[in-house]
């Protein structure tokens, strides 16, 4: 016994040299292990337990030295690319804010809204991600069943609908869900196929079309991504051909029900025709794509465009609509195109480092709660450059940090924060 003393004792002298805590679990195990497998080679050889014990221990090393060696390794590390390129945003916000003085924009609470989501990143940066992983099926099933809730609520405190930013949760909790099933088999195949389905069900109850494409592409790009790295431990094959059938014949049914619901003549399909060719309603549901459009069309590459023809009476700060959702066309428009390549580089380098950040993670929880946040982040800025491009497919949405967005901002800031998080402590947690 006095042996297995000892061996405690050396391990807790190594871990005194550590100052992350919350590597010491691991560390422990780590050189628990070590000594335990050399103890066994050491009795094969003959040596009695004692002795043994001893040789196990003194062939480690001296503890403060392997202390400090495992200090350097197992600290939290910050991902200082996407720190800056995050700062960079900011930085450009608030000149593009100062730009934007003269028109009737809520200055003073877009900074306060800054200054939240600064606050709300850094609050989520140095919290312990592995408590959320371990909630996150409660999380998403309460974000789920509770989003007409909040949506209702949220009207009527704030006059503004919540329910796109929940769904955006709800695909970060989700990758956690996948997480909790992990070498279930097909049971936590199918778990996840259903709580998927719960998400979808609730979403179409809200009637909000972007939140739900949104949510099905971003939880399906998970679900993709968890059978190709087989973290169900089924079968490979049945499960990506499952859920790639499964998404193709859910798109033909609901594409057949649609046209039989809605046939030509009808309100509905006369919106889903003019999203495919906005030409066939100039001034009404194709208006802000053709602007878009035109507005491109007449910019240049550095300066101001010309006006289109139709709108040669009017300045562009007369004729632009919302610049929250068409910042990117507002600026290749006035600056010219020089601004919005920029604009969209700063954009694809924050996507890349999240995706090259999220994959070079060790410990899957971390990868996973990565992953979540770096699809949410690449689809919505998919989504808001085709539509600043005259390409709008379900509506206008925000672009993560650079949309003048409130709400948008402190969540995409809180999204960017966990992403950090993981990474940060990639080499600090124990590896699951």
């Amino acid at each position: 016994m006095r042996e297995y003393n000892k061996a405690d004792d050396y391990i807790q002298d190594v871990c005194n040299q550590i100052r992350t805590k919350r590597a010491h679990k691991a560390i422990a195990k780590e050189i628990s292990d070590h000594i335990e497998d050399q103890r066994n080679s050491f009795i094969l050889q003959g040596q009695d337990e004692k002795t043994a014990i001893n040789n196990a221990i003194r062939e480690m090393g001296d503890p403060v030295i392997i202390g400090e060696q495992f200090d350097k390794i197992h600290r939290p590390k910050p991902e200082k690319s996407i720190i800056a390129i995050v700062i960079l945003s900011i930085f450009i916000q608030l000149i593009s804010v100062n730009l934007y003085k003269m028109i009737n924009f809520e200055l003073n609470e877009y900074l306060l809204s800054i200054a939240i989501g600064i606050i709300a990143m850094l609050g989520i940066y140095f919290v312990d991600y592995s408590r959320i992983v371990r909630y996150s099926t409660f999380i998403y099933i309460i974000l789920s069943v509770s989003d007409i809730f909040f949506e209702k609520i949220s009207i009527r405190l704030i006059g503004a609908s919540l329910s796109y930013y929940i769904c955006l949760m709800m695909i970060i909790a989700f990758s956690g869900v996948v997480i909790n099933f992990k070498n279930k088999g097909y049971k936590g195949y199918a778990a996840c196929i259903l709580l998927m389905i719960l998400g979808m069900i609730n979403i179409v109850r809200i009637g909000n079309i972007a939140a739900l494409v949104i949510f099905c592409a971003g939880t399906g790009a998970l679900l993709l991504t968890a059978c190709i790295k087989n973290v169900f431990k089924a079968d490979r094959k049945v499960t990506i051909a499952l859920l790639i059938g499964g998404a193709a014949l859910f798109f033909i049914v609901i594409l057949f029900i649609f046209f039989a619901i809605h046939g030509e003549g009808d309100y509905i399909y006369e919106r889903f025709a003019v999203a495919i060719d906005p030409y066939k309603d100039p001034n009404g549901g194709g208006y802000l794509k053709i602007l878009v459009r035109e507005l491109l069309s007449e910019s240049n590459f550095i300066g101001e465009a010309m006006m289109p023809e139709r709108y040669s009476s009017h300045s562009l700060d007369n004729i632009m609509p919302s610049r929250g959702d068409f910042q990117l066309t507002y600026f290749i428009a006035k600056f010219g195109y020089i601004v919005g390549i920029a604009v969209i580089f700063i954009t694809t380098f924050l996507i890349l480092r999240m995706f090259i950040s999220t994959f070079k993670q060790k410990n899957q929880q971390g990868m996973f709660i990565s992953l979540g946040c770096s699809i949410v982040i690449l689809i919505q800025s998919v989504f808001y450059i085709m539509a600043n491009l005259g390409h709008m497919i379900i509506g206008t949405i925000s672009l993560p940090l650079l949309s003048y967005g409130k709400t948008a901002f402190i969540v995409n800031m809180i999204i960017i924060g966990l992403m950090l998080c993981t990474y940060r402590n990639d080499n600090v947690l124990e590896l699951k």
